[in-house]
């Protein structure tokens, strides 16, 4: 077996690890034949290419693993803080007086008085706001000199993901993750490194706590803009409906176009046969009257050589008297 099949042999089984062998082999032959040629290439699979080799919900697994595994989630935090979240914030500067919460404006005040604030842990904290989530269910506090052993042993810590920040949310420069209890990730410094939190949500296959999931929800799409399985779904969906409904309208005003352009043609077409019939009324009426006119002149002709007959007649036989 080539290192590129076994590559993704063991993509496979890090979704699937219960798939039968012969299933496996089946599916990475069925792979092979469509033209995979990189682990990289595993993320445009489509659900219909694997039906055939294993059942739909187990593709559909596979899938929503694979469209995600090549996503590098600091690169486009780090992207999204810069242009996103100083948009976030202009937004929440320019509407606090219609649609903020006091949390939210408290906020916007802390983050204003602060010379050094990063304007990533705002961004959060306003979303969490935003969102009627506390901080706690994504955020836990803990003393600036604290280490990995001094929040374990302090501090309660949950079994979902939790950034642990070392003092103060807006102004902290050393950040820490912990997941299932045990802090992870030692001190970072810097807080967009700090959201790797985010991939843990992938690499452990967990779901977002209840407590910050709307939060988490929202960057997933509109900071990593990673969209789960369901959500292409409907994304696809909602192409397809705007597709058939401009298809649709596209065929309407033809037909509307075509029904007016055959309209118009019957109506040149009526008012041809009209004119023609009346024309053709006109010349007969023509003809009918330079006939009468014609047998006129003719009866009066005939009617004026009888008469000059007749006065011809009676003035011969005066002549003969006269004589």
């Amino acid at each position: 077996m080539s290192a590129l099949m076994e590559d993704i042999r063991e993509a496979v089984l890090a979704v699937l690890p219960s798939l039968p062998e012969d299933k496996v082999q089946s599916l990475l032959n069925k792979l092979a034949s469509i033209g995979v040629e990189s682990k990289s290439d595993l993320q445009f699979i489509k659900e219909e290419d694997l039906l055939a080799n294993i059942t739909p919900i187990q593709c559909r697994r596979l899938l929503n693993a694979w469209q995600t595994q090549d996503i590098k989630i600091l690169e486009k935090m780090e992207q999204a803080v810069e242009e996103k979240g100083k948009l976030i914030l202009r937004f929440f500067q320019h509407t606090t007086a219609r649609t903020s919460t006091d949390e939210v404006e408290r906020i916007l005040v802390s983050y204003n008085k602060e010379e050094k604030c990063d304007p990533c842990p705002c961004v959060i904290l306003l979303l969490m706001a935003h969102f009627k989530e506390k901080y706690e269910g994504l955020i836990l506090q803990a003393d600036v000199f604290s280490t990995a052993a001094d929040v374990e042993r302090t501090k309660p810590l949950p079994e979902s993901p939790r950034l642990i920040v070392l003092g103060d949310v807006l102004t902290a420069t050393n950040w820490m993750l912990s997941i299932e209890g045990q802090v992870t990730v030692g001190p970072h410094q810097n807080i967009v490194a700090g959201m790797a939190l985010f991939s843990c949500y992938y690499v452990f296959n967990l779901v977002y706590q209840e407590e910050a999931s709307s939060t988490l929800e929202f960057i997933q799409r509109k900071f990593v803009t990673v969209y789960s399985y369901r959500m292409q779904l409907r994304i696809l969906e909602y192409s397809y409906r705007m597709q058939l409904r401009i298809l649709e309208y596209s065929y309407r005003m033809q037909l509307r176009i075509l029904e007016y352009f055959y309209r118009m043609k019957l109506r040149i077409l009526e008012y041809s046969y009209r004119m023609q019939l009346r024309i053709l009324e006109y010349s007969y009426r023509m003809q009918l009257r330079i006939l009468e006119y014609s047998y006129r002149m003719k009866l009066r002709i005939l009617e004026y050589s009888y008469r000059m007959q007749l006065r011809i007649l009676e003035y011969l036989p005066h002549e003969a008297e006269n004589t």
